[in-house]
């Protein structure tokens, strides 16, 4: 496995529209509703990836109504098309996992075979095409069953941090080399919990996490592993304690937006964007996203776009429908 997109985007194999030097300053950027961008329908909790060797994004699994998704979605433009209509069918069904594209290959690990996530899981499934799917025999120190997991390519590992399995939320790191798991240290500041989100911040070479409030602890914290130690970004980020945001790094303009979350229990729509001094700065006031915890989001470099799908909301408690935009260029 290796982490292909910033080697593409330097060999100038994925074209990119033109920034602007100050593209994504405070209260410069607005999200939009992508007209007919729904099809995938109500989903609570999907998981998005941008995957370099196709240069698409890619959405899969989701729950709605008390049955899980088991869907791989590609977004075309701006329309969903299916790439498979029951992806882990022959094997089992998977919400809340973690779901990354690396190497010319998709993963999926963890999560759970139920809408009401009891039943948890550990295994690793692949394709390399997204229609047919394996499952992905792996040695090493497995991370243990969990729901709400997560998984990012990094320095040709895939790392997984968090989530929430046996009752307890989960603060420790993994990655898998090959087919080999290893633990990674942990964070004593405890970056984990249920609904962590992580994403890869390349400018900067390193994984950042947010510490979840709906974990062990009530927090507000973001903080950078660089495949040998952990360090704290900002203890404060946004002044409000949250849970289930989604976070994004965009690669090349060194900004890292943190999105929704439930805030005391309660979605929230707004956004907030940190440059290279890590200091977290709102944008967003005019509330065109609306509020939105547990969303599934991906930066789309072709786009030059944040793409933010599903989620839970006031008015879709039980899953969200629609795409919505953060355009940046």
């Amino acid at each position: 496995m290796k982490t292909a997109l910033i080697a593409l985007l330097a060999a100038g194999c994925i074209a990119k529209p033109a920034r602007d030097p100050d593209r994504g300053a405070p209260g410069e950027r607005t999200w939009k509703l992508v007209t007919g961008a729904d099809q995938p329908g109500p989903l609570l909790s999907p998981r998005l990836t941008y995957d370099p060797a196709s240069a698409h994004v890619y959405l899969f699994g989701g729950a709605f109504g008390g049955a899980v998704a088991n869907k791989l979605w590609r977004l075309d433009g701006n329309t969903w098309n299916v790439v498979c209509d029951d992806c882990l069918g022959a094997f089992t069904t998977r919400y809340r996992s973690g779901f990354a594209a690396d190497g010319g290959q998709f993963y999926v690990f963890g999560g759970v075979s139920d809408a009401g996530g009891i039943d948890q899981h550990a295994e690793v499934y692949t394709s390399p095409t997204g229609t047919k799917w394996d499952f992905f025999a792996t040695t090493g120190a497995m991370p243990s069953a969990r729901d709400q997991a997560s998984l990012v390519a990094f320095h040709g590992k895939l790392y997984q941090a968090g989530g929430y399995g046996a009752n307890v939320a989960k603060d420790d790191l993994s990655s898998l080399e090959t087919d080999r798991w290893t633990v990674e240290p942990r964070n004593s500041a405890n970056t984990g919990g249920e609904g962590t989100a992580v994403t890869v911040d390349s400018d900067h070479d390193r994984i950042l996490a947010i510490q979840d409030n709906s974990g062990k602890s009530a927090a507000d914290g973001l903080f950078a592993f660089d495949g040998a130690a952990w360090t704290n970004v900002c203890t404060t980020c946004t002044g409000i304690n949250r849970g289930d945001a989604s976070l994004v790094h965009i690669p090349g303009a060194d900004a890292t937006f943190i999105i929704g979350g439930n805030v005391a229990g309660t979605p929230t729509h707004d956004t907030w964007r940190a440059g290279s001094d890590g200091v977290f700065a709102k944008i967003d006031e005019g509330g065109t996203l609306p509020s939105r915890a547990a969303t599934g989001v991906a930066f789309d470099p072709i786009g030059d776009r944040v793409v933010l799908y599903g989620g839970q909301g006031p008015d879709c408690a039980n899953g969200c429908a629609g795409t919505y935009e953060l355009v940046l260029k």
